[in-house]
């Protein structure tokens, strides 16, 4: 037997159901929107470099300095502060435990 409290509850269980389909509708909407920028940038990229390969033009890469002899003191440094670091301490010896004394 439906009385009118839980009426009123099934009818607001429902409206609550409602907006969160709606909200969850949204974020779904967003979120394909952006898998679509993304993969139309994606496609674009894509586009400029194969433009590019058919074109003939050389292939740009990226210049990557080093340092070599700032790397090798650093690692100089950190190894001589591991050796001095090595030392170990011995733990506490630790007792035997005493075995029980049966009774006769």
């Amino acid at each position: 037997m439906a009385t009118s409290f839980k009426i009123a509850a099934i009818e607001s269980l429902r409206k609550a159901k409602k907006a969160q389909r709606i909200i969850e509708r949204r974020e779904h909407e967003a979120s394909e929107m952006a898998k679509k920028i993304k993969k139309e940038a994606n496609a674009k990229r894509i586009a400029k470099k194969m433009a590019r390969i058919a074109k003939g033009e050389p292939v740009v890469t990226p210049v990557i300095e080093t340092v070599p002899e700032v790397v090798e003191e650093i690692v100089e440094e950190v190894v001589k502060e591991a050796k001095k670091v090595k030392k170990k301490v011995k733990p506490a010896a630790k007792k035997k435990p005493t075995k029980s004394k049966a009774k006769k």
